[in-house]
């Protein structure tokens, strides 16, 4: 039987950290998201575009609380996604043999992709721990992410947004001024800690 591995583990976790990051406003957004997806479908409508930002609420949920040390309500919070999704695997044969997925609500392809996400989240949970879950440290900086090493000390969702927060810093102490954080202002101040 093929179960899912380690790379499809990561990779659909990924994705979920994109779901959890997507605001969903606009039906483009969702069918971006979808554009990628190996099998074509039906056209995504406003009740996938509905459930797809339930779904993204719930996964930054989840990544927020194991963020913030709270591993129980990242579980329940997880759990509540997989539930609205009615996220359950089934096992298809095919030619070239045995084959699990997760089935969503509906059956649509965003029904799948969401499903997929929030499933594919929890077992990286399960085999990596809660504590692998970050959010991005960077004002102004709202991303989630996936710790993917283990002695990885990582407080930023990009390259981007570590650049940007360490010039920010070699400014401050160029103009003398104290770090982030003391005496700033909050909007100036990075996000809650994570772990990472």
């Amino acid at each position: 039987m093929d179960t899912w591995s380690g790379t499809a583990i990561t990779t659909w976790a990924q994705r979920a950290a994109v779901v959890a990051n997507t605001d969903f406003e606009r039906l483009s957004d969702l069918e971006a998201l979808l554009a990628g997806a190996a099998s074509p479908g039906p056209a995504a409508g406003p009740d996938d575009l509905a459930m797809a930002g339930t779904a993204s609420a719930g996964l930054r949920e989840a990544f927020l609380r194991a963020g913030d040390g709270d591993a129980g309500g990242s579980a329940a919070a997880l759990n509540l996604v997989m539930a609205r999704l009615y996220a359950r695997p089934r096992v298809t044969v095919d030619g070239d043999g045995w084959r699990t997925y997760v089935a969503g609500r509906g059956g649509s392809p965003a029904a799948e992709y969401l499903a997929n996400a929030a499933w594919g989240l929890a077992q990286w949970v399960g085999r990596y721990g809660p504590d692998r879950l970050g959010r991005c440290q960077a004002s102004r900086c709202r991303s989630v992410y996936l710790v993917r090493r283990w002695a990885a000390q990582r407080r930023y969702c990009s390259e981007r947004c570590a650049n940007r927060m360490y010039a920010a810093a070699f400014r401050r102490r160029q103009a003398g001024l104290p770090p982030a954080g003391e005496g700033t202002a909050a909007a100036d101040r990075p996000l809650g800690a994570a772990r990472g």
